[in-house]
């Protein structure tokens, strides 16, 4: 017992040694026109990879703060960034003020974590792009895949209205690593709707980074990271209490949402609470109705932390998101006179973090994270009057995070640590025969364990005067996949008579163990060509693990059976990508070629005339480019547009893979109205896709037009008041996406969407 006192006694003399060596640093940021006070502003100190955010009065602190010359950098949306250089004593704080000029254009100040650490996004080489807190606030959309549309690269799947994902540079599902706040929704799995279980009104921001970045997360992310930034507070120099409520209309499906958020904090602490409702009725398509595809669900969430000492943070999250009678419109894999319904779907989370800030000259921060994560779906199918079908599962995923991030020197960054996770299995599929008095239970996929370990490096260098960036991963992961012994059917009750095994069973996995090793890197270079202009360059090593349904999934349709394989090799890829980024105060692009390179990819091969099992099969290639421009050309009047194409090809076979977008893109006028309001008109085109897969159907092309106004914060006492309001759709376009038939159906998109929001703060 002695040896763990003074472990402990130790630990916290060199907490007591390290504050007592150092100073705070503290200011209030404003508004340079209005002279208000600015919240959410970003400060970083890059040297030390310290981050902070100015609280609701524009006040923002650094506890402590080693003595050394460093960068005070702000930057917020909407403003043009500032640079400090600063000289931090042992004797005196530092109070530093700034005023931000607002810009019509994204200048790549906007912060993102997605790299592990805070960084502007015109400091990183990999290409990210960023949906801001504006954008979010000023839609009126159903899940956060609906946002991420009009990204350069990134196009929508829709399952009907509520189940959504998102497809990055003709990849998705199995090859994208959707997170929120660094913790994994599911992990590379064929189950749509996980972005669906999301409330919208609780994010804050959304980090897309297209590219495979195995180096960092491990198995999956072959193809790119979604990580959904949720609200969460900061401390602030004296105590402060605000919230919001809001209330939005939608009249495609008669869409209901009433939301409110609050926050506090202190010196000490800081607090934030959302909760959300939701309804809405079937969608409105041109010409008719999508039928059953309605839906309700609520959440709400909580986001704490609280400072011991000035170098120590502690973060708690908890999140519930629950949804019932969602309507899955009709067709394959099941009839398309059926109904089929989620009667319940949820995701829970809880999440717990420590972060030890500025330990020693070197050790810039240590951080510990632990989460739980329980995302449990139950559908209902009726094909007829006859028979019902229940699936249903629970997916559990526990995740641990030990992360260190050191100052080599004033140009040299290093990240190393542990990525430990697991998700967990359970579910059966139970059929009711009416007329027969007949019960057959089974399971679509044993329950199963898919187990990570990981350990990765990722090291930042600065050279030749900061013109020159470098970064340089690596990852080594373990995984183990376990799982139970199955006969299918698992149990026949006929008339209230069990029988346990059934005779004859049709899919038998017996108890195995998989173990797959293998390791990732990328290589990351940025150069500052001229000032503001950078070229970029990434290359990566990636792979994934394929998923415990691709392993062992027994998927009876009637007339076709799909079978999973245990013995799968995990799919292995090249990534190569070349970018252009222009920061210009009244221009600015950002461009970026890409090619893909994919061996042993996970396919369906027939092996009878009624029957497929997954095996390692293809080669792939993607290829393709994808960009953004924005001009300020006159007063605030901004233009602007993207365009991305991919062209996706199985080079063994000299066939196009499916599920690929065509070419599309966007273009967009933006500009103010008086000092009343802003108006957003923008036109969304996709090109005609006839490079299809031998199965998939061409696609014709389409155009459709949107508004979105919104005015400026109307302040009436304490509360400020802000309207929303916009048309989706404007001339009632019927139109399909080549993504939205996945399940063998054509689903025509929504019809014109009227809509307005109202949201009152104080």
């Amino acid at each position: 017992m002695l040896k763990y006192r003074y472990i402990v006694i130790l630990f916290f003399s060199i907490v007591c040694i390290t504050v007592g060596q150092t100073v705070s640093i503290k200011g209030t940021i404003k508004d340079a026109d209005t002279e208000s006070p600015l919240p959410n502003v970003n400060v970083i100190i890059p040297e030390l990879q310290l981050l902070t955010t100015s609280d609701n009065s524009g006040k923002y602190s650094f506890g402590k703060v080693r003595g050394g010359k460093y960068t005070l950098s702000f930057s917020h949306i909407g403003y043009k960034a500032v640079n400090k250089e600063i000289v931090v004593t042992s004797e005196t704080a530092l109070e530093i003020n700034v005023s931000l000029i607002k810009t019509e254009i994204m200048l790549g100040e906007a912060v993102v974590t997605s790299t592990r650490s805070a960084r502007v996004v015109k400091d990183v080489p990999i290409p990210i792009d960023l949906i801001d807190t504006k954008t979010i606030e000023q839609s009126v959309k159903i899940t956060t895949s609906d946002v991420m549309e009009k990204a350069p690269g990134v196009s929508l799947i829709r399952d009907g209205a509520w189940a959504t994902s998102v497809n990055i540079r003709g990849l998705s599902k199995q090859n994208v690593v959707y997170l929120i706040d660094g913790n994994r929704i599911e992990t590379s799995t064929n189950i749509a709707g996980g972005l669906s279980l999301v409330d919208l009104s609780d994010v804050k921001s959304i980090e897309i980074v297209k590219g495979g970045l195995s180096s960092l997360y491990g198995t999956g992310a072959t193809g790119g990271v979604v990580n959904i930034m949720t609200n969460r507070g900061t401390t602030s120099e004296r105590f402060y209490f605000n919230g919001s409520l809001s209330s939005s209309y939608a009249s495609v499906n008669s869409g209901k949402t009433a939301s409110v958020n609050l926050s506090a904090s202190d010196k000490f602490w800081y607090a934030d609470f959302t909760a959300t409702m939701r309804n809405a009725d079937d969608t409105k398509i041109p010409g008719g109705t999508l039928y059953n595809s309605g839906f309700n669900d609520n959440s709400f969430s909580f986001s704490g932390g609280v400072l011991p000492f000035d170098n120590i943070e502690i973060k708690l999250d908890y999140q519930k998101f629950s949804a019932e009678d969602v309507g899955i419109p009709g067709g394959a894999p099941f009839p398309s006179t059926a109904k089929a319904t989620y009667p319940n779907a949820s995701r829970e989370l809880f999440s717990s973090e420590i972060i030890f800030k500025q330990l020693s000259n070197t050790l810039s921060n240590l951080k510990v994270k632990y989460y739980n994560q329980l995302i449990s779906r139950k559908v209902e199918i009726i094909p007829n009057q006859k028979v019902t079908v229940v699936p249903q599962a629970d997916h559990t995923t526990n995740g641990l995070l030990f992360q260190t991030d050191w100052t080599l020197s004033k140009n040299n960054f290093l990240i190393a640590g542990i990525d430990a996770w697991q998700r967990q299995y359970i579910g059966n599929r139970t059929t009711t025969i009416i007329p027969k008095k007949t019960m057959i239970i089974e399971k679509p996929v044993p329950d199963s364990k898919f187990a990570s370990l990981g350990l990765f490096l990722h090291d930042e260098l600065h050279l030749i005067k900061n013109r020159f960036k470098l970064n340089l991963g690596a990852r080594y992961d373990f995984i183990k996949v376990t799982n139970d012994q199955t006969n299918n059917p698992v149990t026949i009750i006929v008339d209230g008579n069990e029988t346990t095994p059934p005779p004859n069973p049709d899919a038998s996995y017996d108890a195995y163990d998989v173990n797959n090793k293998s390791w990732s890197g990328n290589i990351g270079l940025l150069y500052s060509l001229f000032k503001d202009i950078n070229l970029t360059f990434n290359t990566a090593y990636t792979f994934r693990s394929p998923s415990l349904e691709e392993r062992y999934q027994y998927i009876n349709l009637g007339s076709v059976v799909y079978y999973g394989n245990p013995n799968l090799d995990p799919e292995k890829g090249f990534s190569f990508d070349l970018g252009l980024r222009v920061w210009k105060n009244k221009f600015t692009i950002t461009a970026d070629g890409f090619v893909n390179l994919f061996d042993d990819l996970v396919i369906d091969q027939q092996v009878s005339d009624s029957s497929y099992q997954k095996q390692n099969v293809g080669k792939a290639r993607l290829i393709g480019f994808d960009a953004k421009v924005e001009y300020n050309f006159f007063s605030r009047y901004v233009i602007y547009g993207t365009a991305a194409y991919v062209n996706g090809k199985d080079t063994e076979q000299d066939e196009y893979l499916p599920q690929i977008p065509p070419f599309n893109g966007s273009l967009g006028l933006k500009f103010p109205v008086m000092n009343y309001f802003d108006i957003d008109l923008s036109a969304t085109f996709y090109d005609r896709q006839n490079k299809v897969s031998p199965n998939e159907t061409i696609t014709p092309g389409y155009t459709y037009f949107d508004l979105a106004v919104n005015s400026y914060p109307i302040k009436i006492s304490l509360l400020n008041i802000q309207v929303f309001a916009g048309v989706q759709n404007i001339f009632d376009k019927s139109y399909r996406s080549h993504l939205s038939t996945y399940r063998g159906i054509s689903l025509t998109e929504p019809g014109r969407n009227i809509y307005v929001k109202v949201k009152l703060s104080w």
